[in-house]
């Protein structure tokens, strides 16, 4: 339990301690008040480094997609190297719980998810896709590897406590 702080100066806080707390907690818990309750401040102190809830969950989310690299095999024809993207992209968000929802609400908001699209565009470039082909074909198979994670984290949810309930159905 976190000590309750009486009188003296309010805690300082900075940016990279909330990526670090809302990291911690990932996305699916991410709120104000639960990372305010892991600094140990108020959440009104988090609305100086962010603004709001969507500050908070754009910060994590973009910090989380910041760590993904993805592999461009230069040997894999376009077929292939589609495949690859979108397989690699949903291993990713299935690794981070809550990441699916994050991209599926306004994607790409942040610098990570920007970036991310240039390589891709850029790979498909280097497989003679013109840009706006590139960003047609890059951003489908991103939907669908982007819904594929979000249905299987909601199988995923759905699944836990199922086998409590069959029991209970069974008794």
């Amino acid at each position: 339990l976190a000590a309750t702080r009486i009188g003296g100066r309010p805690r300082q806080i900075d940016t990279a301690d909330i990526v670090r707390a809302g990291r911690e907690l990932g996305l699916r818990r991410l709120s104000l008040n639960a990372v305010a309750a892991r600094l140990d401040v108020t959440a009104t102190a988090l609305y100086r480094h962010v603004d709001g809830r969507w500050g908070l969950e754009r910060l994590v989310g973009e910090s989380l997609l910041g760590n993904l690299v993805l592999v461009d095999d230069p040997a894999h024809d376009t077929l292939r190297h589609l495949l690859s993207f979108g397989l690699q992209l949903r291993a990713f968000i299935l690794d981070r719980p809550g990441l699916a929802g994050y991209l599926q609400t306004l994607f790409p908001r942040g610098e990570s998810g920007r970036r991310l699209m240039a390589d891709e565009l850029a790979a498909l470039g280097r497989r003679g896709y013109a840009e706006d082909t590139a960003i047609v074909v890059s951003s489908a198979v991103a939907l669908m590897a982007i819904g594929q994670a979000a249905a299987e984290e909601a199988q995923r949810d759905r699944a836990d406590g199922l086998e409590g309930e069959r029991a209970d159905a069974a008794a």
